[in-house]
Order: C-alpha cells, then structure tokens, then sequence
C-alpha cells in the first residue's frame, strides 16, 4: 500500500472513532484546498451604461427613384417605409424587436417637399417615449414616415448639412447669402448654380415645369415674361422644415446634445443616412455647410460640384472631429444604399479595419462607391439593402457603434485550486477569471480573461510589482498579473496596454502571417462523413488552416468561425454562398486577414490546476513538505464555447477544444461580440460549467524521483512460476459540463498534455421516458464529482451529477411565462415545476460515460444497461454538485449529499456490499430538509458542506446549506404575514445546518435476509425501517417561536443576531439548539426586503468555524464611467460550529463586506510554506475596522499519513 501526506487540522475539539474517519480527512483535503469562488451568476446584476443617451437622425431618400421596383412587384420607398415601421414597431413574424424607448430618434428627408433640391427635418429628435400632445415620438415618426412619397430630386450634401446643422443647433443660411430664380410665367422655373462676385447669375440649372418654392421672403423684379426672386437660400431647408425643430433663426438641437464632459464620454450620435441614386443639385452646399458649422465654420472649405462629395466627405470630417464643430462632439454617420445598384459593391465588415474596408472597395470611381467609402469614413460603416430586415440589421449595427466606447467595470473573484500532487500545501498563486459586462450593447456575448496573481501572507492579491490588483469595493485597477508581457522603463503607449491586459489573452499565439502554419492547437468534436456531411464525432480532431483545401471540410458553412478561433479577423457570413449553405472563403484570402485576440467570458467556470508531473520533496528540519519539478497546467472553460488549457507558469495555451454541439449552436460566439446582436436575452453561454479532474500519479519511467501521470516505472512480478514484467500508467481525466451553454458532458483524457484524448461525451436528447433517461435531463449546471463505489461487486470510478437545470419550462404561457421567451423555467422566480427535467441524480462509469444507475421523480423502471432507484418526491431540478461522504476509510462512498431547486435537502446512502442485488445499492433517498412550498419554495443552487461533530460521545454529520435564487439574484419582495403570523408568501434565505443523526448508525446499511430460513432465497432488504430514521423531512420552527417545545426534536431552529453572541455581562451563549433536542438551526439574512440577501457559494467550513458568501442585490455595489456597473455587494459571515453561536465576539466582527457583485473567498496559504490557511477575499482590507475575526484567523496543519488506496495498481 501506498501513502502520501495528508493535512489535518491541530484546532480539532474532538476525538473522532474509526467512523466518519475518512469523510473528516476528505473535508480537510477538499474544504480547506478547493476554491469556493463564487462567480457572477445571472447577468442581470450587470447595469448597463445610462449617463448619456443615444441620439440619431433618420434621413431618408425621397428622390424620384425611389418609386423603382428593382425587378420586383414593391417600390423601394414602399419598402423602406415597411422597414422603418417595423424597426419601430417590431414584428413578430419576421422576429424583429421593435428599438427601445429610450433611444432619441428624430426624422429627416434626403430632398423636400417645399423645394426638391432641398431638404426638410421633419421630426425634432427626442427619446421614443416621450409624449407630445398626447402622442408618443414614436408613433409621431411612424405617422411623418406613413406620409412619405417620392418626390425629389437628390441633393445629397445640402440635406446632409441641413441634418448636420439641425444637430449643431445653427443654421444653414444667413441674410447675405442669396438663392436666385427665375420664374417664366406659372408653368416652369430655373435656379441660378454659380454666381458672378457681384452676386449676378453666371450660369443658370435646367428649367423645372413645377411650381416655384416658397417665395415669401423673396424680392422681385420684372422682365418681360420672366420674373427674378432674390433672397435667402432656399436650398438650406431651413424653411422647409417643421416648426417644431427652430425658432426664427436657428434649429433648437436636441436637449441630449448639450453634454458635461463625462456625458461626452458616454453618449453617441449620429446620422443614418439611407439614399438609393446618384447625388445632385449640390452646388452651394459649401456655404450651406459653413453656416451650419456656426462659429467653427470660418475654415471650413470645400470644392461644390452638382454631385458635392468633395463637401460631402469634408462635412463628415467636421463632424468626426469635435473640434470642427460648434457642438464639441463627435458625430458618426452610416450610410445604406437601398437598391441594386449597391449590390455589387463588396460588403462593409465590421470586423475589419477602416483601411480594410476602403481597401475592399478597389478604386473608387463611382457614385456608388462613393457613398460606401462615406459611410466606413464616417464610423458608422456602409451596408447594401433591398429588404426590411437589411434596414433593421443596419440600424441595430448603427446603433451599437454609436455606443460610446465605456470601460467596461472587469469582474471577477479568486480562485485558488486544490493541488492534486501536493494535497498538504496550498501554493500562494491565486488565478483570477474576469470578464467586461457590457448590457448596454446588443452582444451576445461579452469578453474575458484569466490571470494569475501572487498571495501574500495576509490574503492580499498582489500583481508581479506588489501592488494591490483590487480597491476596497473590489474594483480592478490597473496592475500587472504575472502573466502579462514585460515592458521596459519607457514603454510605449501599446506595449503598456498589451501588458496592462496581460493574462492568458496576451499570451495566445493565433494567426501565423503569411503561411499556413497553425500557432493555435484547436481541437473539436466535429467531423465529416465521407460525404463531407457533418457529424459528431468520438475522437479529437485537429483544427486547421489547411481544411480549407479539404474537399470535404472546405464548404462547411461553419468552418470560416472556426478559422476565427484560429486567430483570423473576418466575418463568415461574408463568404456565404447565395443559398448560405456553403462556405467559399479560400486559404489564399484567409490568410490576408488580420488578427483576431480575444478571450471569452470565464463566468462560472472555476479554474482547474492540473499537474502532469512533480518530485514531492520533505524538509527535516522545517517539517515542511514541498514539491518541485512540476509541470502544472490551468484549465478553464469560456462563454465563447473553448475550454482552454494553459501553462501555468507562462500562461501560454497548450491546447483549447470546443465540442461540436457549441459550433453548431454559437458559431457566432467565435468572432467579434459587436458583430452578434441578440443581446442579453439570447447570451451565449458556451463551456460555462465548472469542471473537474481525477488524477492518479505513477513512478515515472525515466526518473524514480517524480511521480507523473504518464507511464510509469515498469516492475515484475511472478505469474505461473515465471517473471512477467508489467507496466503500469497514470491517470489525468477531466470532467464538466456547459451550464446554461447545453445538456452536455464531456470528458478528456490529458495523461499526455500533448496529445489529448477524449474520453467520452454525453449528450442527452429525446424525450425523457424510462427507456431515455438522459432525456430527463436538463441544463449540465451540476459539477461532476467523481469517486470509487463498489458497483455489482467490482471496486468502479463512477461520476456523480446532478439532473440538471430546467431552463426551459414547459411551454403553457401562464404564470406570466412567454411562449416566445428562450427560458420559461426557473428564470421565472414564481416558476412551479411540474415536468421534472433535471430532478434526480445519475452515476456514470468515470472511464465510458455508460449510465449504471440514477434517481428522482421519473426513475421509475430499470432496464438492462441501467439501475433505476424510485424517488417521486425527488420532482425538481438538482443543479449542485453531489457532495460524496466515506463513513469508514475503505476508499469507497458511502452516502451523498445535495439540495434541489424546491426547497428539499438529500441524503442518499450507498451500500458498498450489496453486491449483484443492485436494488440495494442504495437505501430509497432521504429528504433530511423539506421547506417546499410552491413558487415560494427556497432554491437550493449550491452543494451542502459535511463537518462531524461529537456530542456527549455521540458522533454526528452537520449539514450545512444555503438557498437563494441565483437565477434572479435581484430579486426581492415585501414581507407579508396573515394575522396569525404565518408568512404566507417567500421567506428570507438563509444557511440551513442539519444534524444528521443517522449517518453514524452502524445500522444504516446493514442487510438481513428476506427469508432467513429458506435455501433458495437468498435476496435481502435494510434492516434499518425508513420509518426509523431520526434525520427525515425536517421543518423549521418559526423565527417567532423562542425556545424548545415538544415539536423542536424535528425542527431547525432559528439563531438571530441577538443569539449568536453572549449576553452583555455574560461569557457564554445560551445554547439555541441543543442536539438532543433539536434537529439543528438556521440563520436567516434579515435583508432590507424578503430574499434582498441570498447564499451564493457552498460554506466553507474549518475544523469549528464556518464561513458562508451571501450577495445582497439592495446595495449599491459598484459603478465605473456612464454608470456601466455592478449591483449589489457581497459579504461573509462568520459562525462558530456545530451550534451556530459564538462565545466571543459580535456581529460586526464576524462580519465582512467582500465587494461589488457575486465574489466569494477561498482559503489561501498564509504562509511561505502553504501549510497555514487563512481567508482569501476580492477587496483591499487595509481600511477595514479590526478586530475582525474573518481577516484574523489562521489556521494551521499538521502531517498524517493516510492510505491512498486509489493509488494501488494491483
């Protein structure tokens, strides 16, 4: 047998017997050394930026053209019209969301109805909810936009400058700039197009058989039949335009635009421009120009011409540039050419560069071109568009480049692994996922990164040059992880912010220029039949450049997302056939491309410290055990859909894999987030579940003195009176799921980094029904634990999960459930679960993904391949891992632990002797906790914490479990009770700790012969009655309610602020719930309102103290530049085991805020050795009052060797 150090605890208060003796070192090992980070759970509490507002002008094209049908049966204003009522509208058969009510929008036209080679502003721009005269500026814009027709011709520039000038409140004309016409009879007109120096005509335009424009103020003289007006110019459109955007000499610009410095930095504005022909009747928008850029309009200059780009493009430079303009802001402008004339133009890509996309258009010789290379010149990009949807996706895209640039406030928490080598030592590295919420834009997905910092020895999380990485609300400052790039003493601007950004981020090795060499090692489950049809497949496949020569890869209509994970800046899309079906993006192009850097969003995924090899060393003198020679790896998974591995030390990416199933369903997830635009109710969520390893070390080959996970030392033994030799490998398996990214599991064999294997996939599908119970499945939100039982008499490596998370509700629209809403279930905080998707527990063979056996509320027949167990109260989803216990040191579980989503507790206990009666595997499952009521029922999301006690020599388990809706962590409500006090609606959350008195028995899983007697029956059953079982569908005792009462022995009860302390002249608590007595307590989190404060993160439990995260989303948290930011804050509380109560202290000593948003700590190394622990938080602490028992607790370790019997090989 072999042994390897173990660290238990010399704080411990009790003897502990032969029983539990196991489940207490596995506490040691897993409590103290597992992070319990707890990461930022639904998006929700992520604020986006409202500051400054987005401000946009419509100008749309009325020229005479646009009564073209372009070869179909609807003209293009007729169109145009559909698309912009349904951007405002929404459609729900086209599933387009109407824009929202906080945009300020306002509506111009590209000509007038005045005077058609002008322009008018329709409609004053103000947010779509406001109400004028009764009527919302919504539907005021649906009405003017009803009412258009074609009618003009195509003065591009003058209408431009009009908008231009409405948006910079100023004007367009003034007294001394003159319009001439000449009027012969009633019938028809002309316009003068240049003037001599004395203000005469020099050259007269086309005569027009229409009516003269407004003439009012016009003065007049006679020749013969023709008439002569002179007067202000009429082509600026100012009086054209509605009154309700000017007063007598000027537009009033919209109220949004006159901004404070810090609303400069968080408002946009722009002009959306959608024109189908060629400009003109623009000669004089020079002057039209400069009077619109008002006091800034002295050097302004531009050439006029009948087309009037060369003051086109001027103008957009003016208002780019905030110093050109009177406003002092930056005004963007996109520009739609609607029509088939803009068709064969190449597309503007927003995931290119501006010189990219002008580039793109080749030379640019063409009206055409011209107005694309206006739109990518003027940041707002250019589209081609025929259709209502063109318009919608264009205006969306607009919108989201209009969004000031808003630091994002980058989030995260600390986690610090468990280190499989060494289990005695936590290392003083802490890895640190973040990510940049950003709900104000329309992305479905949202960037990140990991780092890795250095702890101190009091907890404190320093960068590589000992600073602070955190402020005292958690906010990250700028610091340098150690992982980012060294720079020198002067580094530049970009070198700075290469190494300011750090992490694994900057140490990716993507595109390679120029050749087809692949830098990236990118593996996936995707495959191609010999066909080149696309299937799932069971081995690894390599993604590489070269595929795009592969006939059978090549026009994969995916396969250009996956050249962008390669590291190649490009839009897919754009390399669609005309059907969409088939890729044609060549090598040769894609190697042109740039690069594409980017990290997803590490959200719930826990890092993951892997340790392919090390020498376990020993200090005789300091009785410090260590380790060197390491290889150590991170792993970690994103909501882009990658699980990445990456090198500890260097924090370059030794490989990263996305399964198929993420290909198919977020292809887009790959690219850019700004070229996605679902927003946050269609978030990708890709390998967003934690994950977890099984590692089992060997002698290596090639050096006795490291243990490796490779193969091992080879050995002899004798079979048959002969010497065989025999070789013996290692193990390195890792294990997760994708949370609310899919159903799946995957599993991947890592014993060799550099050629990694899978394992195994689950994928559940179907319907779920005895003979699929995968199909019973729901979201895989549940941590795999994995662990050895004794399955049909063979000593087995089986996984434990957790059913699953039941996002999408059965599809009924009541309970204010949307059909059409992506999530019905458990999103929803009154959701009554009633299809018991997720509800149970299943155990997997660890090494084939086979199922073997599984439980709840649907597992009602076992088949051939599978074991059955009945549980019809077990109905709801369980989404925690399975916390698994050893009772007596054989190596093998015995019993689990878990909660489920309506409000139950669990027990199950496994029977390691049961042998080939696989009905007795395990006992029917035990609900030790009942607080179900309904939607009102307590959600219970993480795994249960197991310590044990002694009480009167009487040995006991304590479960310790926290409820609180991580689905809707802001949600709250106001209390409400019945005149009899009994509340009648949710209850406040709180930590729930049951003494489990069964868990000792030494009955608990003995068998007895069914029929002692008979020689042919030789079946079994418990010999312990579920009836007689103490530890069952336990309730609480009323906060109310003070004191033992004769119902207390079946009861939790409450311990409040009041109880947890001594009396004041007194040195000890009066005990609130004695063993004897009761069936344990609960402390609930009394929040501003009911459920204000929740239990996020599993409690931490050390030898007599326990300290449990709690996130309370009535605080104000944290808020950066434009109020982007985090709500709600988190704290720690701090209680002292088993009975709850201290006998020392006070609240606020026991108490600790640990920042903005959902962070949890970690236990850390507290010293140079790793062998002291302490508490790890997301804050500097420097300020915080003392004494405060959370920062001042220590805890040290001794050595015990313990069997390892997983590390046995014969």
């Amino acid at each position: 047998m072999k042994y390897k150090f173990i660290s238990i605890s010399n704080k411990e208060t009790h003897p502990l017997k032969s029983v539990l003796a196991m489940s207490l070192s596995a506490l040691m090992t897993s409590t103290l050394c597992v992070s319990t980070s707890s990461f930022a759970s639904d998006i929700e509490i992520y604020q986006e930026a409202k500051s400054g507002d987005i401000t946009l002008m419509f100008m749309l094209d009325i020229s005479k053209s646009m009564d073209d049908k372009d070869g179909g049966s609807t003209t293009r204003i007729a169109r145009v019209k559909d698309a912009m009522k349904d951007l405002l509208s929404g459609n729900a058969t086209k599933k387009i969301t109407k824009i929202d009510d906080d945009k300020i929008i306002g509506l111009s036209i590209l000509g007038s109805y005045g005077y058609d080679e002008s322009a008018s502003i329709l409609v004053p721009a103000r947010k779509l909810s406001t109400l004028v005269g009764g009527v919302t500026q919504r539907q005021i814009l649906l009405n003017n936009i009803d009412s258009l027709t074609s009618y003009s011709a195509t003065p591009t520039a003058r209408s431009y400058a009009e908008v231009g000038a409405y948006l910079l409140g100023t004007n367009t004309t003034d007294f001394f700039d003159y319009e001439t016409f000449q009027l012969e009879g009633n019938f028809r007109y002309r316009a003068c197009k240049s003037y001599n120096t004395n203000r005469t005509c020099s050259s007269w335009g086309s005569w027009w058989s229409s009516a003269l424009p407004k003439v009012t103020l016009y003065s007049t003289s006679n020749t013969g039949l023709t008439k002569t007006y002179k007067g202000p110019h009429v082509g600026s459109g100012f009086y054209f335009s509605d009154n309700t955007t000017k007063d007598a000499n000027k537009y009033n610009s919209p109220s949004s635009l006159t901004q404070t410095d810090a609303q400069k930095k968080c408002s946009g504005q722009g002009i959306y421009v959608l024109t189908d022909g060629v400009p003109n009747f623009n000669s004089l928008a020079s002057s039209a120009m400069k009077n619109a850029l008002g006091s800034k309009g002295s050097t302004f200059s531009c050439t006029d011409s009948d087309d009037g780009w060369d003051c086109t493009q001027k103008f957009n430079d003016a208002l780019l540039n905030p110093g050109k303009n009177p406003k002092d802001i930056k005004f963007k402008t996109a520009v739609v050419g609607f029509g088939n004339a803009f068709n064969n133009v190449s597309s503007y890509d927003r995931s290119k560069t501006q010189k990219q996309n002008l580039d793109a258009l080749g030379t640019i010789d063409t009206d055409v071109k011209r107005a694309a290379e206006w739109g990518i010149k003027g940041e707002g990009g250019w589209y081609a568009g025929n259709s209502s949807q063109d318009v919608v996706d264009s205006v969306n895209n607009f919108i989201n480049d209009l969004g000031a640039e808003i630091p994002a406030v980058t989030t995260g928490t600390p986690t610090i692994p468990s280190d499989e080598l060494n289990p005695i030592v936590l290392q003083n590295y802490a890895y640190y996922p973040q990510f940049e919420p950003m709900p104000e834009k329309t992305y479905q997905h949202w960037s990140g990164n990991l780092k890795k910092y250095n702890v101190d020895r009091n907890g404190k999380l320093l960068d590589k040059l000992s600073n602070l990485i955190t402020d005292a609300k958690g906010k990250i400052i700028d610091n340098y992880d150690l992982w980012s790039p060294t720079v020198g003493a002067t580094p530049s601007d970009v070198q700075k912010t290469a190494a300011l950004v750090g992490g694994v981020k900057m140490q990716l090795e993507l595109r390679h220029t120029g050749t087809d060499a692949v830098q990236r090692k990118l593996f996936t489950t995707r495959g191609y039949t010999s066909v080149g049809v696309v299937t799932n497949t069971d081995t690894l496949q390599q993604v590489k450049v070269t595929d795009l020569d592969d006939n059978l890869k090549k026009k994969d209509q995916k396969i250009g997302y996956l050249m962008n994970l390669l590291g190649y800046s490009f839009d897919p899309k754009s390399y669609l056939n005309s059907t969409k079906t088939e890729n044609t993006l060549t090598k040769v192009t894609l190697l042109q491309q740039p690069e594409l850097r980017q990290v997803g969003a590490v959200m719930h995924s826990s890092p993951v410290l892997l340790t392919n090899q090390g020498k376990i060393t020993y200090n005789d003198t300091t009785n410090v055990v260590g380790s060197e020679n390491r290889k150590d790896f991170i792993l970690f998974g994103t909501t882009q859909g990658l699980l990445h591995v990456v090198d500890a030390i260097s924090g370059k990416e030794k490989f990263a894999f996305v399964p198929n199933e993420l290909v198919e369903s977020q292809a887009e997830a790959f690219n850019k987030p700004e070229l996605t635009s679902g927003g946050m109710n269609s978030m990708y969520y890709g390998v967003d579940g934690p994950w977890t390893a099984y590692t089992e070390y060997v002698i290596d080959k090639n050096n006795t003195d490291l243990l490796s996970v490779g193969e091992g030392k080879p050995y002899t033994v004798v079979e048959n009176n002969q010497n065989v030799n025999k070789t013996v490998k290692g193990k390195q398996i890792v294990y997760g799921g994708l949370r609310m990214g899919g159903k799946g599991y995957y599993a991947l064999d890592l014993a060799d980094i550099d050629a990694p294997k899978l394992q195994f996939q689950i994928n559940p599908t179907g319907t779920c029904s005895t003979e699929n119970p995968l199909g019973c499945m729901g979201q895989s939100w549940s941590k795999p634990t994995i662990t050895w039982v004794n399955w049909k008499g063979v000593k087995r490596l089986v996984m434990f999960v957790g059913g699953g998370y039941d996002a999408e509700g059965i599809n009924l629209g009541n309970d204010n459930h949307k059909t059409t809403d992506k999530y019905r279930g458990y999103e929803y905080d009154d959701y009554v679960q009633s299809n018991k998707i997720g509800a149970g527990v299943y155990m997997f063979d660890a090494l084939n993904g086979d199922l073997l056996w599984w439980t709840g509320a649907n597992a009602t027949e076992s088949k051939k391949t599978f074991v059955a167990k009945p549980a019809s109260q077990m109905a709801y989803s369980v989404v925690s891992q399975i916390r698994t216990i050893d009772r007596d040191s054989d190596g093998l579980t015995d019993h689990l632990y878990f909660g489920d989503l309506g409000g139950q507790v669990w027990r199950i206990d496994l029977n390691n002797q049961a042998g080939s009666e696989t009905d007795l595997f395990t006992r029917n499952p035990t609900p030790i906790l009942n607080l179900n009521k309904g939607k009102y029922s307590p959600r219970f999301y993480e795994t249960p914490a197991f310590s044990t006690y002694t009480s009167n020599g009487q040995i006991f388990g304590l479960v310790s479990i926290g409820s609180g809706n991580r689905s809707k962590p802001l949600s709250e409500y106001t209390h409400n009770t019945t005149t009899t006090g009994t509340d009648t609606n949710y209850s406040y959350d709180g930590v729930f700790n049951i003494y489990d008195k069964d868990v000792a028995r030494e009955s608990l899983l003995k068998l007895a012969r069914n029929n002692p007697t008979s020689t042919t029956d030789k079946s079994h059953k418990y010999s312990l009655a579920d009836a007689d079982l103490f530890t069952k569908n336990i309730k609480l005792q009323p906060e109310s309610m003070v004191g033992i009462t004769t119902d207390s022995k079946s009861k939790l009860l409450a311990i409040t602020d009041a109880t947890r302390f001594p009396k004041a002249g007194e040195s000890k608590v009066e005990r609130v719930a004695p063993y004897a007595l009761t069936s344990g307590w609960y402390y609930n989190f009394n929040s501003q309102k009911v459920q204000s404060e929740k239990v996020m993160s599993t409690p931490i439990v050390i030898n007599n103290d326990m300290y449990v995260t709690t996130f309370d989303g009535s605080k104000p948290g944290l808020s950066g530049d434009c109020g982007a930011g985090v709500k709600g804050e988190s704290f720690m509380t701090l209680f002292c085991m088993p009975f709850g109560q201290c006998n020392s202290g006070s609240v606020s000593t026991h108490r600790l805020n640990l920042g903005a948003g959902i962070v949890g700590g970690a236990v850390g190394a507290g010293d140079s050795s790793g062998m002291q622990r302490l508490i790890v938080v997301n804050v500097d602490t420097t300020k915080v009052p003392q004494p405060n028992n959370i920062l001042n607790a220590r805890y040290n370790t001794i050595n015990k060797l313990i069997p390892q019997r997983w590390y046995e090989r014969r």
